[in-house]
């Protein structure tokens, strides 16, 4: 196991007692549990004359809570709204404990982070291939803000990840549950994925390998909700197997192997059930990083999403994309100019999965090229509102503001057409030539 660096933030707000204990983490759908204790704690110091003669100076004890959870994640959220390469992990957090505290605006900049962080993945994965694991982990938080990742602008990730793993002798049986909770079971090579999590369960459980052996449970079942033929009377014998592994403070070890044994648990009835969920609680504010609140939320919310999939039961559909070359994706020409500057420009062209929005176009252009990095808010409809283009926001004092302007060729002249709303909302055609102008003047008056 990796050792990792060992983060404990406090919170700000202080309370009047001796003693405080932290007996339960907020999950975001009830209040944390907080005993208050007003004992008195005999110390060796209690009849010294230092105590004696300040005594009557002394003020209330005042004791930070250190955060954990939703709350620590929040706190560490950088300003971009992401978490660099853990923003996937930090979004099924998320979206696992219902937002938390977030509001409609900042859980819409956080998803649009999340898609930047998943395309500049994407983009570099023609020099650097993507890890498997990885894109495991951006199929679930795609799943967890409601976009289907068999379409993502056209891209079947579910297929793409079949692909990476299809000749491995070994699958690693949390890409299995990854495309159980894409659907990716159930097109046609269901024998494949039951094969494989079978050998999964009957390898791990014979070498002991705990935390395999729970991930490769959770795969097994995720199957059988697919409607896939299951062993009963193998998941029974695993489940006992995992149970008698628990130790006698409700662990199974550390952390993160007590949080993938409670995830695959969460459909068996066990006696020691609440201890394991009591020292996910405790060690939800002592043992604070990434990858350990990652496991303890999905651990704590388990019974009522026992997988990914679970979060929208019914309003998710996992369509595949329709099979396209590439290769044959137009163009789009994305222009920034300044009324400052007439005498320079910069233009980019991209290519585009088809049906993509102009919002997607200048993500993929600030990856390229830093001169195209944008600044941008959420409007009151949650859509994206730009206020800046390369480190240049608009200013309402010299009346200057950035246009979005799209190129229209007549036959004798070319002009320029403004683009209402958001980039979100506007949909380029195959090599249209868009621009983004500084400028006072509306794009018709160029």
């Amino acid at each position: 196991m990796v050792n990792f660096l060992l983060v404990v933030i406090f919170s700000s707000a202080c309370v009047s007692v001796n003693s405080i204990k932290i007996v339960r983490p907020w999950s975001g759908h009830d209040n944390p549990t907080v005993d208050y204790t007003n004992k008195t704690t005999k110390s060796s110091y209690k009849d010294s004359i230092a105590t004696k003669a300040f005594s009557k100076y002394r003020t209330e004890t005042c004791v930070a809570a250190p955060l954990g959870g939703v709350d620590w994640l929040l706190s560490v959220r950088q300003k971009d709204y992401g978490w660099k390469e853990d923003t996937h992990r930090a979004v099924i957090v998320l979206a696992v404990n219902e937002w938390g505290p977030a509001s409609k605006e900042d859980i819409r900049l956080m998803e649009h982070q999340l898609e930047v962080e998943l395309t500049k993945a994407y983009v570099k994965n023609n020099t650097t291939p993507m890890y498997p694991n990885d894109l495991a982990l951006y199929i679930h938080a795609l799943i967890a803000i409601r976009r289907n990742p068999r379409n993502f602008f056209g891209i079947d990730f579910a297929a793409d990840l079949e692909r990476m793993i299809q000749n491995h002798r070994v699958v690693h049986p949390f890409l299995l549950l990854a495309l159980c909770n894409a659907d990716r079971v159930s097109d046609g090579n269901s024998n494949w994925y039951i094969h494989q999590a079978t050998n999964a369960l009957d390898r791990f459980k014979r070498i002991n390998d705990i935390e395999a052996l729970a991930h490769a449970l959770n795969a097994y079942e995720c199957m059988g909700s697919r409607d896939q033929t299951v062993n009963e009377k193998l998941i029974d014998q695993v489940r006992r197997k995992l149970i008698g592994m628990q130790h006698e403070d409700g662990s199974f070890g550390n952390v993160y192997t007590t949080s993938l044994v409670v995830q695959a648990l969460a459909s068996a009835d066990w006696n020691n059930k609440e201890l394991a969920l009591e020292f996910l609680g405790q060690s939800s504010t002592t043992d604070v990083n990434m990858v350990s609140t990652y496991y303890i939320q999905l651990a704590l919310n388990a019974d009522r999403v026992r997988f990914i999939k679970d979060l929208y039961p019914t309003d998710m559909k996992m369509v595949p994309a329709a099979f396209r070359n590439k290769e044959e994706d137009p163009f789009i020409q994305y222009t920034l100019r300044s009324e400052k500057f007439t005498d320079a420009y910069f233009t980019i062209s991209i290519r585009m999965a088809p049906n993509s929005s102009f919002f997607d176009v200048m993500k993929l252009s600030a990856l390229q090229d830093s001169k195209f990095n944008f600044s941008y808010h959420a409007g009151q409809d949650g859509k994206p509102v730009i206020y800046a283009i390369s480190g240049v926001p608009n200013d309402i004092e010299d009346e200057m503001s950035w246009k979005l302007c799209e190129r229209t060729d007549n036959r004798d002249r070319s002009s320029y057409k403004g683009v209402p709303g958001s980039p979100s909302t506007f949909f380029p055609k195959p090599y249209q030539r868009i621009l983004y102008w500084y400028r006072r003047e509306k794009c018709e008056n160029a």
